[in-house]
């Protein structure tokens, strides 16, 4: 099965192709950047006996062009698990667990799309998701859900303070 990414002008009908994945990948998860100007989304990639061999968080210009992998692992015993934008137009977040559903999972923040150490934030906890910033961009809430309990997190300040301002 092959998977790609089409543009739809709803006024003139007119298509445009965004992304052709190859035969043995699986888009997951599409997400429009706040600048509307990015795609994001999960792939992962299957070898001849359907055994995922890798996989990651990729971007493409939503004006289409060239493919850009954000973060991708060939370690089949980690995951990428889930991907949000940051606030602001200002980097991207996303969860790191072993592939085991019991494991917890690490929640990271990349300043830039461009490459670039990604800096942890959290504590391992349960799985992340439905991240959600308040709009001065400073606190964000997210779900944590385990097999026994569920909870909700709020965090402030969460970055690392910049040495270089006074």
């Amino acid at each position: 099965m092959q998977q790609w990414i089409i543009r739809k002008d709803l006024e003139s009908g007119e298509e445009m192709e965004i992304f052709r994945g190859k035969v043995g990948q699986m888009l997951l998860w599409i997400q429009l950047s706040p600048d509307e100007e990015w795609l994001e989304f999960s792939m992962q990639d299957f070898n001849e006996n359907r055994e995922v061999v890798g996989r990651g968080f990729y971007a493409v210009p939503s004006q289409g062009g060239d493919l850009r992998p954000l973060v991708v692992t060939s370690d089949p015993a980690k995951t990428t698990w889930m991907f949000f934008w940051g606030p602001q137009k200002k980097g991207f977040f996303y969860t790191t667990r072993a592939s085991n559903e019991e494991e917890e999972a690490i929640l990271w923040y990349r300043p830039t799309m461009e490459s670039g150490q990604p800096i942890k934030i959290s504590l391992s906890i349960p799985v992340h998701r439905d991240l959600s910033f308040h709009p001065d961009g400073m606190t964000f809430a997210y779900t944590s859900n385990s097999t026994s309990q569920s909870k909700i997190w709020a965090l402030e300040n969460y970055l690392p303070k910049d040495k270089n301002k006074k």
